[in-house]
């Protein structure tokens, strides 16, 4: 057996076995917190003791012009998830590598956790950043947000050997009030698309297309014309935009399911013919467009990517316009979902149109539609036994 020294770590043998055992401090409630690692040879155990116990190196070493971070169990929390962000952002969507940058530099870095090292990192420590996020007037749905990321980032650590386990595993997410769903009504619908078409005509098809296919924000700004086939009423789901501050660049759709085809029916088509001759006569002061932009259905008023924010505002304008209650740009996704539900639409193609990874999510998520459907075919007895053949006569 073979040890060293007191607070650093030790490696002992238990069998044919050499076992690191790591001294990672105490926790909140002063108990002394370890971790342990099995090898076959006491090379890599004294090879991996020497890396985790190794405290980071001063100013950092640096390969080429870009420094490295040299991570172990003393790292700080804050360092240890700066530099796993910047490990991962080649292996992750843009918007997710955004949204994870936000909660880290907006949130994490002045919280109780920035000093707190990786190796000392409890389950009560996260219970008390979530109570003070929530206390603090914080919404539920940013606390929670602030847990994924410190998920996954943490899971990189287990799968990295930092860590023995997860400390988030450990940790209730707090529950998000319920919150019915906002939607149109079909005479909504109408009002608004006739006050679009007056107001804003060059946007009547992307709204209208919204309503009959719930097309994401994303994947209607990200739609080109070389994905629409107007003779077999059909269009491809293939990329979507992404803002990135004052700019937006064009990623993959959300899941792989996003990836899809959709019917388009005909009064839609005679929608985008029109919508169609009418970007013709805005192209002649069109300047030059990068390679991605050419050929957008949805282009800003100059030709390139329509910022997703822009449109936003543009829409709650109209809304106020129209006299139609407030709902969200992504609201008309679910009023589109709830006129299928109850024209009758199986759930099945509904969830195709959407996108769903299964029909499960989307009767999750419409759940209260189906309830109307499921108190209809609540019949009498006599309903029931009624002659289909008779009545049709």
């Amino acid at each position: 057996m073979s040890k060293r020294g007191n607070g650093t770590g030790s490696i002992q043998q238990r069998g044919s076995k050499f076992v690191v055992i790591l001294t990672l401090g105490k926790d909140e409630l002063g108990k002394q917190k370890r971790a342990s690692k099995r090898f076959t040879t006491l090379e890599q155990a004294q090879r991996y003791l020497e890396e985790q116990t190794t405290p980071p190196v001063a100013g950092e070493a640096t390969a080429g012009n870009e420094a490295i971070l040299a991570i172990n169990v003393q790292t700080s929390v804050l360092e240890y998830l700066q530099e796993w962000l910047r490990l991962r952002q080649p292996h992750i969507k843009i918007k997710t590598h955004q949204e994870y940058h936000r909660i880290i530099h907006l949130h994490l870095k002045v919280s109780l956790l920035a000093d707190v090292t990786l190796g000392s990192l409890t389950p009560l420590h996260l219970e008390r950043l979530l109570l003070g996020e929530i206390t603090a007037g914080k919404i539920v749905k940013h606390a929670r947000c602030v847990l994924r990321t410190l998920k996954a980032a943490l899971n990189q650590a287990v799968d990295w050997n930092l860590l023995s386990f997860n400390p988030v595993l450990r940790v209730k997410a707090p529950k998000v009030p319920h919150q019915k769903m906002q939607v149109w009504t079909a005479v909504e619908v109408r009002t608004f698309l006739e006050c679009c078409k007056v107001e804003k005509p060059r946007l009547y098809a992307l709204f209208y297309l919204a309503l009959t296919t719930g097309l994401r924000r994303g994947e209607l700004l990200g739609l080109h014309w070389q994905d629409v086939d107007l003779d077999r009423q059909e269009l491809q789901v293939k990329f979507s935009l992404v803002q990135c501050g004052a700019s937006a660049l064009l990623g993959d759709p959300k899941t792989q399911a996003s990836h899809r085809r959709i019917m388009l029916s005909m009064d839609t088509v005679q929608v985008l013919k029109n919508h169609l001759a009418l970007q013709e006569q805005e192209e002649k002061h069109w300047k030059a467009l990068k390679p991605e932009e050419n050929g957008l259905l949805f282009p800003s008023a100059r030709g390139g990517f329509q910022l997703p924010s822009n449109l936003i505002k543009v829409f709650h304008k109209l809304i106020q316009l129209a006299g139609v209650p407030r709902i969200r740009l992504h609201d008309l996704r679910h009023t589109s979902a709830s006129l299928l539900v109850r024209q009758g639409i199986p759930i099945k193609v509904v969830a195709e149109r959407l996108g769903h990874q299964d029909a499960s999510m989307t009767l999750r998520v419409y759940t209260h539609v189906y309830e109307e459907q499921r108190k209809e075919a609540a019949l009498t007895l006599n309903d029931l036994l009624k002659d289909p053949a008779k009545q049709a006569r």
